[in-house]
């Protein structure tokens, strides 16, 4: 259970990072990139703390399903970019897909 509330710490940071990592304008603002690259470096540090009791494949594949689908409300909401019923469809197969993985693991270790 801990490893995945650092995963989730993780996540958050990593999402910080990315928010950043599109304020920085290809790293020619100055503080957005700060922030990226220590939040990124953070991020990775604690999804490593996580993967000490996890496996790679399941923590890679909620890192990924997580952040593909806030970025993609980050994108929306803040940046005001398009979203489509057909992305939608597309996140709702990955959170499917994530959730499949999830659930294969869990009868690989019973």
């Amino acid at each position: 259970m801990r490893s995945y509330l650092y995963l989730l710490a993780a996540m958050t940071i990593a999402l910080v990072g990315s928010t950043c990592l599109k304020l920085s304008y290809g790293f020619t603002v100055l503080w957005p990139t700060i922030i990226c690259i220590v939040t990124y470096a953070l991020s990775y540090y604690w999804f490593a703390v996580a993967l000490k009791d996890m496996a790679l494949s399941l923590g890679y594949a909620i890192w990924s399903a997580f952040s593909i689908i806030c970025n993609a409300l980050i994108s929306y909401f803040y940046f005001g970019e398009p979203m489509s019923g057909l992305k939608i469809g597309c996140f709702a197969v990955i959170i499917l897909g994530t959730v499949l993985i999830n659930n294969g693991h869990k009868k690989e270790e019973q």
